[in-house]
Order: structure tokens, then sequence, then C-alpha cells
């Protein structure tokens, strides 16, 4: 489907759906939202069952990153601005095969202040980055326990499904993991906003993902402002900046 299509189809559901998908007490519709969108532009969707080398990696995860605050232990937060960005928008220098961020460098490169950037990433140490100078650390994703969709939001879930001719198995599993993914950065958000109560500024590129939006939800509870990064044309048809009918009342 393409995205004038689906942002129509997305605005439809948005005005039944807005308010029927809270866990505790966060309106999850903007992630929803967000899944609804990846899956309706999707020309191939997977349901990626779990597998030895999967499984295996996740305990590897658990037992080097799941300590408090693993990624900042060494870190002397003094900045009272804080970027965090996905480890997706690295681009590849092409002559010296380093990377760089096409967005965040300038940033830094301008920026006369002492401002402290996270990437979202998983066990890979090095990234290969052509600035290295503009980085303090990496945050290293952290697991918690798992939160389990309840009977009433799968049923809700399977509804939305079933109007929208979507396959409700594939799509209720993938959505589990987004939830899964929002928990353990609201998790960690609310360990890093608590030990940093100097902290008054989260930018974040994008702001459109699971992780990201965790990260924002935990902001608020301690009153951090969070900016999205501009990065480019938006497009008349881009569903999780254009096409808003409904939003949660807290953002």
């Amino acid at each position: 489907m393409n995205s004038k299509k689906a942002c129509e189809r997305i605005k439809k559901i948005e005005k039944k759906y807005y308010k029927k998908f809270y866990i505790n007490e966060i309106n999850f519709w903007p992630l929803l939202r967000l899944h609804l969108w990846k899956y309706l532009t999707s020309s191939v969707i997977k349901n990626n069952q779990p597998n030895f080398l999967k499984i295996f990696k996740n305990i590897i995860k658990k037992i080097i990153l799941n300590f408090k605050i693993y990624g900042f232990s060494k870190d002397n937060i003094l900045s009272k601005n804080i970027f965090f960005s996905k480890k997706e928008v690295l681009s590849t220098l092409k002559i010296e095969n380093k990377n760089y961020d096409r967005i965040i460098d300038p940033i830094f490169q301008a920026s006369k202040k002492k401002i402290k950037l996270y990437y979202d990433i998983d066990l890979k140490f090095d990234l290969n980055l052509k600035f290295k100078t503009s980085r303090v650390g990496v945050y290293f994703n952290m697991l918690e326990p798992q939160k389990s969709l309840d009977d009433a939001l799968k049923t809700k879930i399977k509804n939305l499904c079933k109007e929208n001719k979507i396959n409700p198995s594939i799509f209720t599993k993938d959505f589990q993991n987004e939830i899964n993914e929002f928990f353990n950065w609201y998790s960690f958000g609310n360990k890093l906003f608590n030990k940093y109560k100097f902290l008054k500024k989260l930018y974040v590129y994008p702001w459109y993902s699971s992780s990201m939006m965790g990260l924002i939800s935990a902001s608020k509870k301690f009153n951090v402002l969070s900016y999205d990064i501009q990065h480019g044309i938006q497009g008349s048809h881009q569903a999780m900046y254009t096409h808003w009918m409904r939003y949660p009342d807290e953002g």
C-alpha cells in the first residue's frame, strides 16, 4: 500500500481506536499508529520466529547489559541537554569506510555547548565513527521483564485487524515486541532522569520509534522537555507527522 492510501486508512482507524489502547495508564495509540504505518507500507511482512541464536544472544545481553544504568556508569554527565539517536540513521563514508550521522554531526560541530549523544545499539561496541570527538559514550540497551498484552487488548487488536484485513497473529506478535522495547527504554529513562535531575532537555532523532517513545514518556515524569530533530522534508503523507485526527491529551 502506498503512503497516501496508508495515511487515509490510519485516519479511519484512529477515529475509532485512539483511546482504546492503555497500558499502565499510558495511551499507546502513537506506537500502534507507528506499527500500522510500517505494516501497511511494507511489501513484505515476516513473522520472525525465535531461534537458538536469538535466544542465546538475548541471554548474553541480559548478563552484560542489565546493570543499573550500565551505559552511563563510566560517564559523568554535566550537560543539561542530552541527545539520543538510532543506529539506523548512520551513513557510511564511501572513501574512508567510516560512519557519520548526517543529522547529528553538524549540530555537534556547530555547537559550543557540551552535549551528550548516545546511540540505540545492541552488542556492537565499535560504531566506526568518523567524528569520534563528538561522542562521549554509547548507550547499551537494557532488557527488562516483558509486559504481556492482556486479553482485552488482544481482543481489540484482533478486531482492528479483522476490520482492516490484517494478519492478527503476525501483527499482535510484532506489536508485543514494540511494547517490550518501549518499556525497556521507559524503565531506563526513569533511572536516567532520576539520577541526573539537572537534565532539562531531551533531543531525539527520530521520535517515532518504540525506544524513543519510551524515553520521551519517562522524560515527562521529570518535567524534561523533549524535542524531535527535523531531518528533511516530511512530505504530504508521512503518518507520524501528518494526518493526525486524534491524539492523547498527554501528548
